[in-house]
């Protein structure tokens, strides 16, 4: 008796972020000139150098219904260089995420700007990448061999989150990965006063600062310490750094404070950028810690 025939699997179109009304904010907006038509969704799976974009079907006006999933996916191709911008836009487009201000010319080279400071790293994989749960600008290389950046919104296994001309996007990591440089960026809110790591001892703004945040963590009404860096703090700290995986030294370095960030809120995440760029939030993440 023959054997049947295996049948090919289906393209699946890749999942959206659950979409709401909201308009895309970004600032000094330089598309890059597209290339190709746009396939139907008929279209055979991408070529090489190709990323599929994710593209909210229309739906009639008026609030979704309760428990209702998110709204169907249209898959289309774009080249590559639709995700590739220039040099210091994409922490530009993402600023708006995190200030009402108009972003800067030079975002990450004057040190703290309206609250906000740039991060700067070397990584060598994508597993290197993989535990830091932000929006990412990463250097690039053009396919024309100019200078670039990649705003990189996550990471699911083999693919990547991307910021295109379109919108939202997935991409390959092994088709992006020739393009990168391995070198990044990315933003975070500065306590007030902050000029390095905190520990024992010390004195200042960002002592009382840190510990302001410390409280509204805990829900507590006031902080365990003042302008000066106490004992009392030094253990909270070091229970907030077991906790997640950290080293418990006692001291505030980047670690802990960009850790602090994302657990109060004051930073955005890689899944709430995506959002923010989809305009599918219905509120947009607070700028930064309560006063």
């Amino acid at each position: 008796v023959p054997k049947p025939v295996p049948q090919p699997a289906a393209n699946v179109a890749p999942q959206s972020v659950p979409a709401a009304p909201g308009p895309l904010a970004v600032t000094q907006e330089q598309p890059v000139p597209r290339q190709g038509a746009v396939p139907p969704l008929e279209s055979p799976a991408p070529e090489a150098g190709e990323l599929t974009e994710s593209a909210p079907t229309a739906t009639a006006a008026g609030p979704q219904d309760a428990g209702a999933g998110p709204a169907p996916v249209a898959a289309r191709t774009v080249d590559i260089a639709s995700i590739m911008l220039p040099t210091g836009e994409s922490l530009a487009r993402l600023w708006g995420a995190y200030s009402d201000e108009p972003a800067p010319e030079t975002p990450c080279t004057r040190g703290v700007q309206q609250g906000l400071s740039c991060f700067e790293g070397e990584a060598w994989t994508w597993d290197d990448l993989v535990g830091i749960d932000r929006p990412l600008s990463l250097e690039a290389i053009s396919p024309q061999r100019f200078s670039a950046e990649v705003l990189l919104l996550g990471m699911e296994g083999p693919r990547a989150w991307v910021l295109a001309e379109q919108g939202v996007s997935q991409v390959s990591l092994a088709e992006l990965a020739p393009y990168w440089t391995g070198r990044y960026r990315y933003l975070w809110r500065v306590p007030r006063g902050y000029a390095g790591d905190l520990g024992i001892g010390q004195e200042n703004d960002a002592v009382a600062e840190v510990a302001q945040w410390f409280a509204r963590l805990d829900g507590q009404p006031e902080p365990l310490a003042g302008r000066f860096f106490n004992r009392v703090l030094q253990e909270r700290v070091r229970l907030f750094q077991r906790e997640h995986g950290l080293i418990d030294d006692g001291m505030v370095g980047l670690q802990t404070l960009h850790q602090l960030n994302l657990e109060l809120g004051a930073d955005i995440t890689a899944e709430q950028a995506r959002q923010w760029f989809q305009g599918a939030v219905a509120e947009t993440p607070e700028p930064g810690p309560a006063q």
